[in-house]
Order: structure tokens, then sequence, then C-alpha cells
């Protein structure tokens, strides 16, 4: 007796359940058997109803999408969040490509994932792309993939759109900041606590000649005046470094 656990959920819990008794036999020899009685077929249908209830319950209230695709690229199943993240209902979704929906400068490249996937022999990779929400913006996913060997791709999305704003603001912000540093007329410097230059700003150069790479090490003792090498000032310096 071969059976499939049909039902509500695209994502299969068992690919298939064989069992044989000596009345039935198995056609196939190189099929893997189970020897159950009536009841124990019953008792595991029951557990394998159970399981696919519970992972559909989980489907349902996960945030992040799950899908599976065959080796094109093309949805063939799609999980709820799809509708809660990019806007689209499973009807909408199923049997497009996932290549339709990547930012064209994050092409995605279905053929080169699965190349990845056979050459590092690995379990899944994970990429982030930008996909097009049903009402045309894009949102950032992280997608982790899996590739079974006949070429299905199952995979899960997570909405990493926010995350990916705060590192571009976070980049943004330290690129505005460098070049503020970098033309700066007055000297920026940092100091270890034992006074040593860690870094300088450009304006090192037309203030004390130095070079930024050349004063770094350097104490910053040293480079004071030895008749201002005493006194509160130098002493509030000395305090403010321990």
């Amino acid at each position: 007796i071969t059976f499939d656990l049909d039902g509500p959920i695209p994502f299969p819990v068992f690919h298939a359940i064989t069992a044989s008794t000596e009345d039935s036999p198995v056609n196939s020899p190189d099929s893997p058997t189970l020897e159950l009685s009536t009841s124990e077929l019953e008792l595991l249908k029951k557990h394998a109803s159970l399981i696919s209830q519970d992972l559909e319950t989980y489907l349902i209230c996960s945030p992040d999408i799950f899908v599976t695709m065959d080796e094109n690229g093309r949805f063939r199943a799609v999980s709820p969040a799809m509708t809660k993240i990019l806007g689209y209902s499973l009807e909408e979704i199923r049997g497009i490509t996932i290549m339709a929906l990547v930012h064209p400068k994050d092409s995605l490249g279905v053929p080169a994932v699965s190349r990845q996937l056979k050459e590092n022999d690995a379990k899944h990779i994970q990429i982030q792309r930008r996909m097009r929400h049903k009402k045309g913006h894009w949102v950032w996913l992280e997608w982790n993939l899996n590739q079974l060997q006949d070429g299905s791709i199952y995979a899960i999305g997570r909405d990493i759109h926010e995350r990916k704003i705060q590192e571009q603001t976070l980049i943004k912000t330290k690129e505005e900041l460098q070049r503020a540093y970098n033309l700066s007329q007055d000297m920026i410097i940092t100091l270890d606590l034992q006074g040593r230059f860690l870094s300088s700003s450009p304006a090192c150069t037309p203030i004390l000649g130095y070079q930024p790479e050349e004063i770094t090490g350097v104490r910053y003792p040293d480079l004071i005046h030895p008749h201002d090498l005493t006194g509160a000032s130098l002493g509030e310096e000395r305090r403010v470094l321990q």
C-alpha cells in the first residue's frame, strides 16, 4: 500500500509512506517498506495528520515566507507570509519565477545559485535581494535556499528591510563624518590612554608638518614645547588621559 499525504499544506511532511503485509506485497523490490498492521497504519496516518496540522499552523503564523520552486525558480507553493510581506496572493504568485520579482541590480541567477549549492556541497546558502512589492516598491529579503536532488528549491525569506535601511543610514552617516574629518581645517586626533597618537586628520600636515601616518605612535607630550610641560594646563591634560 502506497499513499501520499494530501492536504492543504504544499510542503511535504512525508513524500510517501509504503507499507506491506503478507497479503499485499510491494511490487517494487527497491521500495523501502514498513511491516505494519492495519491498526499501526491507521495510527501512523493519524500521527502524520497531526504533524501536517502543526506544520500548517506554523506556516500560517510564521512571519517568514516559505516557498518551493522548481529548478528554474518558478514558484510552486508559497506560505501566507508572501501576502503580508510582498502583497501577492497565493494565486497571483504561483507559476511566476522568482527572477521576475528581483531588483534588476540584484539579479538572483537561479542557475548560478544551483551551481553554488552543488559545487560547494552546501546544505544551504544565504543571499539578500530586493524584491518587488505588489504596489511597486522594493523590499529587502534575506533568503536561505536549499536544493534537493531532483532540482527543486526550498527557500525561506525573511523581511530585513528595516535593518537594511538602518545599515544604509549608518554607512551614509559614516561617509559624511569621514568627509568632514578629511576636509576640516582643524586637526582632529585620537590618543590612547598613554597619550600616543592613534590617528590624526589630514590637517595635521599643514599645521605640524607631519603626515598622519608619521605621527601615529608618537607620544603627545613629546610634541609639546619644554616650557609648556609644567603647570596646571598639562596636569589637566594628564588627568583627562588617565
